[in-house]
């Protein structure tokens, strides 16, 4: 497996969540980056802000306080199958998906980037990725985008190829924004996160040996400052593409941590043309 927090410096404390109100006891954010994945997901859709602030603020820690300048990769441990039941489903082994991480900055703004994250024809922008793509929102995206809606939910059928095995899957994706709370609670301004998830197994041409039967995505944005974002993508996989080709294997997880990586590559030049 790949090193987990390769390259990373010394986690840093922040103190936070201190003084909230007695309406709502909320679990403190933990220090750890891998901690902080599972946290972002068993929180995702908590009933307030101050959970997935608290997680952004110790995100920033982790990440240099901050000044993270190259891209920082690695391994993170399995999804429970507590986590995995949190979304609705009933995974056999979900201990079988190899987690595996990226984070970065990114030159982009968090406006600019919501118009991106709800473009329906994310083909028509991420070139070369899909065979085919179909968005199906449940709800209109100026709603999200122009701050009016916190959450914007879909549903996508895509076909793709990697490693020569070509296969069809269906997710449930959904962007969540975090507003500012004040500042002690949001330093680092507000947030966009994103969670996708494959309720059944991908569909494979030909060998029914291969397989993608499990598929868990995170990720967060924030805004340090203008122009500059923090993003953070963990995804846990369990596939195998033929001619031993599986999600357990190193290299593997290094070609989809570098296809990760090239996504935000592809993100950072659309923001620079003025998307």
């Amino acid at each position: 497996m790949i090193p987990r927090h390769t390259r990373l410096g010394p986690v840093l404390a922040s103190a936070l969540l201190a003084g909230l109100g007695a309406c709502k006891k909320v679990e403190p954010a933990p220090e750890d980056l891998d901690a902080l994945f599972h946290y972002g997901w068993a929180h995702f859709e908590a009933e307030g802000d101050e959970e997935l602030a608290g997680a952004v603020v110790n995100l920033h820690a982790a990440l240099e306080d901050g000044a993270l300048e190259e891209t920082l990769d690695g391994s993170v441990s399995s999804l429970s199958a507590e986590e995995v039941a949190l979304v609705g489903l009933d995974a056999v082994s979900p201990g079988e998906a190899a987690g595996m991480f990226i984070a970065r900055p990114l030159a982009c703004d968090l406006d600019t980037l919501a118009q991106i994250l709800v473009e329906p024809d994310q083909d028509a922008l991420y070139t070369g990725v899909y065979d085919a793509y179909s968005r199906d929102y449940h709800a209109d995206t100026a709603d999200f985008t122009s701050g009016e809606a916190l959450t914007l939910s879909w549903e996508l059928t895509y076909t793709a190829s990697l490693l020569g095995a070509t296969y069809e899957a269906t997710t449930a994706g959904m962007l969540r924004r975090v507003p500012v709370l004040d500042e002690e609670l949001s330093p680092h301004g507000e947030s966009i996160w994103f969670r996708s998830v494959m309720p059944e197994p991908a569909t494979f041409e030909g060998d029914s040996k291969k397989y993608l039967d499990q598929d868990y995505q995170l990720e967060a944005f924030w805004e340090p400052e203008p122009g500059r974002l923090l993003h953070v993508y963990a995804m846990w996989r369990e596939a195998n593409y033929g001619s031993g080709y599986d999600t357990d294997s190193e290299g593997v997880q290094r070609i989809i941590m570098n296809n990760m990586a090239k996504w935000d590559d592809t993100t950072e030049e659309l923001c620079a043309e003025g998307w």
